[in-house]
């Protein structure tokens, strides 16, 4: 065997060993095998670093990225990634609504979103509004206007005066002393009790027609704010007197405008119909000895025309 330093001894305690160790090889120092047999294959200490590091790749659990932060997976579980919602801008819609029933609701805008500048102004507009409203209500009262468009009927109506002629339409006053005395007497009772400014009172009959069909009247003038009011407290007046009124009921008025009514009753054995009218301006009541109601209506209107004066 030729050893490095060219003799046939070995020059060294190296080369000596392996002189002694032959074919079978380095045996290394400190308790490591060698992977196979030395022989003249030069030996690399390095070859199975490749494959360690392959496995320490697979195998290690404590092999880190050298681009991982050790404390993304703590700082996750700590601190979960927090959601905010999207602020909403000019360019976005406000989605619809479709309920069960079919009936798709109307969505108002929000503000920034679909408003317009008219949009933006009607509430300022209807606030407006109602100032205006307010304001022209005081002035419609201070102003008289409400006194003048409630008044106007009783403007119409009155004032008015009433007079009890010789003859209304086509009846004559009676000439009986009795009859006559009895007329006196209702229009001194209407002068004083009731306050009128004007005052008719008389009894009126036909030669022709038969004794009993007599007509009685009583009028009297002022101003009257509820003449239906004014009306009821006639009748009650009547029957206050002793006579009970049945059929009492609503008829026209005529050209003359206010509230008309009668309504029927007996006395000594003879049919009675009582006529009334009342508006704004007088009051009057006439009874129709021995005649019916329809009767009675016709006539009222006709003797109302020449007793009545505005």
């Amino acid at each position: 065997m030729t050893y490095p330093s060219g003799g046939s001894q070995p020059s060294s305690r190296v080369e000596r060993d392996r002189a002694q160790q032959g074919s079978a090889g380095y045996r290394p120092q400190h308790g490591y095998q060698p992977s196979g047999g030395y022989g003249d294959e030069p030996h690399d200490p390095y070859a199975r670093l490749g494959e360690l590091n392959d496995g320490a790749q697979q195998q290690d659990p404590y092999r880190q990225d050298p681009y991982q932060d050790p404390y993304q997976d703590q700082r996750t579980a700590e601190y979960p990634r927090q959601v905010f919602p999207r602020q909403t801008t000019r360019d976005d819609r406000e989605p619809t609504v479709t309920s069960t029933t079919g009936f798709t609701p109307a969505v108002p805008p929000t503000n920034g979103s679909d408003s317009t500048p008219a949009d933006d102004q009607a509430p300022r507009k209807r606030t407006g509004l109602k100032i205006f409203l307010a304001a022209a209500i005081v002035l419609v009262l201070a102003g008289g206007v409400a006194g003048y468009v409630f008044g106007k009927p009783i403007m119409a109506e009155y004032p008015a005066t009433v007079t009890a002629p010789d003859t209304i339409a086509g009846y004559p006053r009676s000439t009986s002393a009795e009859l006559k005395s009895i007329g006196d007497q209702m229009d001194s009772d209407l002068r004083q009790g009731a306050g009128f400014k004007t005052t008719a009172a008389g009894v009126y009959h036909k030669e022709t027609d038969a004794q009993q069909k007599i007509i009685m009247i009583f009028a009297g003038s002022k101003l009257i704010l509820r003449p239906q009011a004014e009306l009821n407290a006639a009748y009650d007046a009547i029957e206050s007197g002793g006579l009970q009124l049945a059929d009492r009921k609503a008829i026209p008025a005529g050209q003359l405008g206010g509230r008309a009514e009668c309504a029927t009753s007996v006395t000594g054995g003879v049919k009675l119909s009582i006529c009334g009218w009342a508006d704004h301006g007088a009051l009057g009541m006439v009874m129709f000895f021995d005649r019916s109601s329809a009767e009675a209506a016709k006539l009222l209107l006709d003797f109302r025309q020449t007793i009545q004066h505005r």
